[in-house]
């Protein structure tokens, strides 16, 4: 049987969930046969989970929010 060549960008939509039935069994084969892929993947889940926490205490405030709706909102609208 040929060996499926799994990529990081595979690791990295399986952990998000954007990965196919058959591909994530496949991707679930590769990395838990696969020690190397294995830690790799361990890494990334790691990665993804420190950068949900960031995520969840850096937000901003909602001035911030409304300064950049505003500005939105006027982009583009300047007379030459």
């Amino acid at each position: 049987m040929k060996a499926l060549k799994i990529t990081q960008e595979d690791i990295i939509k399986y952990i998000y969930g954007e990965v196919s039935g058959k591909e994530k069994k496949m991707i679930e084969d590769a990395i838990f046969s696969n020690p190397k892929l294995e830690e790799s993947f361990y890494n990334y889940l790691d990665m993804k989970n420190q950068v949900d926490q960031v995520g969840e205490k850096t937000k901003p405030s909602d001035k911030a929010i409304k300064n950049i709706m505003d500005f939105a909102k006027s982009f583009g609208k300047e007379k030459v």
